[in-house]
Parts: C-alpha cells; sequence; structure tokens
C-alpha cells in the first residue's frame, strides 16, 4: 500500500482481505522507512498501526480474477479491489530530513495512456526492500469495460497494492493482479486510478 494523505493508505481489498478473513485485521500496521543498507544491515524504520479495525471505503475483486479466465465476466465498477484504510497517526506529516514525508495525490483527471507508453511500478515484494519495476513499452491496454489496466511491467510476487506511474511519476493505477499463466506471463495490470 502507499500513503494517499496524511493518515490514509491505499492498497488491494485481496490484500486487506487476509487479515480480515483470519480475524487480524487489529495486528495490521504499516512499516516506513524499511531498509536494506550497503553494509547489509537493515533498518526496521517505524511501525504504524492502523487506526480502527476496518477500513474507510472498500471494493472487492471480481470472482472471475480468482480463475484462470479474468476477462469472463469482465470486473465491474463495483470489483475494484481497493481497501483505503486509516493510519493511527498521521505519518505523511511526519519531518524527514527537514521536510514532510507527504503522500501521492489522487489525480481528479484521466491520464491518458496510449498503448506501449512507459510504466513504473514501486513495490516491496513480500515485504522485501523497495524496488522499482520498469518497461518503457508497457502498457497493453483497457480491458473491455476500462475497469482494468494491462502492461508489460514485470513485477515480484506480493507486489499487490503497489502505485503504478507514468514516466512523469504521475500515478496511474492501483497494480493487483499477474497474469495467471505465471510460467509464460503474458501481461501485469492494475485498477485505473481514476476509478
Amino acid at each position: 500500500g502507499f500513503l494517499v494523505g496524511p493518515d490514509t493508505i491505499l492498497t488491494n481489498w485481496h490484500v486487506f482481505e487476509i487479515a480480515k478473513n483470519a480475524g487480524k485485521v487489529a495486528r495490521l500496521g504499516c512499516r516506513f522507512d524499511y531498509e536494506v543498507l550497503p553494509d547489509g544491515k537493515v533498518e526496521p524504520g517505524q511501525l504504524v498501526m492502523l487506526a480502527g479495525a476496518d477500513c474507510i471505503d472498500g471494493c472487492p475483486y471480481s470472482a472471475a480474477e480468482k480463475t484462470a479466465n479474468p476477462d469472463n465476466p469482465l470486473p465491474t465498477l463495483q470489483e475494484l479491489d481497493y481497501a483505503l484504510l486509516r493510519l493511527a497517526s498521521r505519518a505523511g506529516e511526519q519531518q524527514i530530513d527537514g521536510a514532510p514525508r507527504g503522500w501521492i495525490a489522487l489525480p481528479k483527471t484521466v491520464l491518458p495512456m496510449p498503448a506501449d507508453a512507459p510504466i513504473l511500478i514501486v513495490q516491496h515484494p513480500e515485504g522485501a526492500p523497495m524496488k522499482l519495476a520498469m518497461d518503457t513499452q508497457a502498457v497493453i491496454g483497457l480491458n473491455g469495460n476500462g475497469t482494468r489496466i494491462r502492461y508489460r511491467t514485470n513485477t515480484d510476487g506480493g507486489s499487490s497494492g503497489s502505485p503504478a506511474f507514468s514516466m512523469d511519476w504521475n500515478i496511474v493505477a492501483l497494480h493487483h493482479y499477474g497474469d495467471p499463466k505465471w510460467q509464460n506471463p503474458l501481461f501485469n495490470q492494475g485498477v485505473p486510478i481514476e476509478l
């Protein structure tokens, strides 16, 4: 997930759902400033717990996305696979090296993403340190009803909930899914951020 306000995190519903179904939402938090230093030592960063036992807003994924044919039927506008979570403190306003940490402002307009446009994905796969996935000819296109954008940018497993950006660092999607043909994948996909 990632900050979209001073105390608000956006991630995928399917990520949040794991903790919810296990009855462990009260133990859920977000870790900031986690990194592995050049000498191999780990800087654990700061853990900020959620403010409550549920999400502020959310929307499930499509049942078809748990099958080998994620487009049958196409995901609806009620299946956008997101969870908006509130943190117990305003991590986005926390001072880091003399400036507020900040957050990613969600766009008010649709950013056109033509075929082959670059996509950059900032990921923490399976809780590992931050990695950048990049493809300079990434965009494949929208699905049949515009509820998903497909791209070639290759992420590591466990990267759901990552922000996907244009080459100018404008957020374009909430990364959420990889091709179910994982042995010979053709795409990754995200939910267009304006939705």
